[in-house]
């Protein structure tokens, strides 16, 4: 049996250096965030095996579609778990696809280096665009879809016509659709925001995170990082507020309850307010990979082992459930319902009570 989250009655004391000033956060944590083990077992609605996860799920218009190394792209009814459609491409698929207005868009790499556009309902193909080995994920966006190829980014229309391809600094790491424009990650951890068409450079800047995970907002954005630091930034990326986190982080920030929530490697979630304040820290049992995710009544985390937590607005957390296997993959919540996918490809739905 794994060894149970440890309560952090301890106090913990965070440093923030900048020149000539020290600032120590002193973080007092609830005696309330104790572990304990929810009783009786979580309700499984539906499950299935993909075979073999490598990416998060996404939820789209009634439909979660799944990636696999396995090398299908996957939708099923999320309400009862039938296969919709089931497409087999030449390599796996190391990408969540993204979804909008009726199409699913998903990279493929090599030996095929393309961008796949699929009917939602149907999963029927409707075409294709050379990339290169080094693309990232798609971003679906006001004009269509965009995504990262080398040194370059390049715009798509939803029919596949090509609106612009643009020469970048660096190596794009990811792409975001934000308000107002695209959002470019490069894999120095410089950022640059781009027009809705890619014609011009909004603003670009150096948040010095290395590689960095945004939350946008319509005020800026939350940058988390591997280095282990949160960073709010404002629109032209000036720094808001800077908050160290008690380990490397792998994925964006969640809102929650007009705070925000952080996963980190070292094992553990953290909880910042609005202006930055560390409300509680809690321990889990292992790293965690990807964000958590919200629901109407509280919040849960995976962690790699394949433990599903519940967390409470105060801190308190407890087991949910048991995967078979450990998982990098994440959570996704959708009407009501919790799915987890274990790295092996089990795929498993839970009914929540109150949702």
């Amino acid at each position: 049996m794994a060894n149970q989250p440890k309560n952090q009655k301890s106090h913990g004391c965070y440093f923030r250096y900048l020149p000539g000033v020290i600032i120590a956060v002193l973080v007092v944590l609830p005696s309330s965030a104790s572990a304990g083990t929810a009783t009786g077992t979580p309700e499984i609605v539906w499950d299935t095996d993909v075979h073999a996860a490598a990416a998060p799920p996404v939820y789209y218009d009634g439909t979660v579609i799944i990636a696999s190394a396995d090398k299908h792209l996957r939708a099923f009814y999320g309400e009862t778990g039938d296969k919709l459609w089931d497409v087999r491409f030449k390599a796996p698929l190391t990408f969540a696809p993204a979804a909008a207005d009726g199409l699913v868009y998903v990279t493929v790499l090599h030996p095929e280096n393309k961008l796949f556009c699929l009917d939602a309902v149907t999963g029927k193909r409707l075409w294709s665009a050379g990339l290169n080995d080094h693309a990232t994920a798609p971003a679906a966006v006001t004009e269509g879809v965009v995504v990262g190829a080398g040194d370059f980014v390049i715009l798509f229309d939803s029919d596949g016509m090509l609106i612009e391809k643009v020469k970048t600094d660096s190596t794009v790491d990811a792409v975001y659709g934000v308000p107002g424009g695209i959002l470019l990650i490069y894999v120095t951890g410089e950022v640059a925001v781009y027009g809705s068409d890619l014609g011009s450079v909004v603003t670009k800047g150096d948040i010095g995170l290395g590689r960095a995970y945004p939350l946008p907002s319509e005020d800026g954005v939350l940058f988390t990082g591997y280095n282990g630091e949160a960073v709010m930034a404002a629109g032209n990326f000036d720094v808001v507020w800077t908050v160290r986190l008690p380990g490397r982080v792998m994925s964006p920030a969640v809102r929650w309850n007009g705070g925000y929530l952080v996963g980190y490697m070292g094992g553990g979630v953290i909880r910042l307010s609005a202006e930055g304040g560390i409300e509680w820290s809690v321990s889990l049992d292992a790293n965690v990979r990807r964000e958590p995710v919200v629901t109407s009544d509280g919040a849960f985390v995976l962690t790699e082992t394949g433990i599903i937590y519940a967390i409470d607005g105060d801190g308190s957390i407890a087991e949910f459930a048991r995967l078979d296997f450990k998982s990098t993959c994440g959570l996704l919540y959708y009407e009501g319902k919790l799915l987890a996918i274990d790295d092996e490809g089990k795929v498993s739905v839970y009914t929540l009570d109150g949702d």
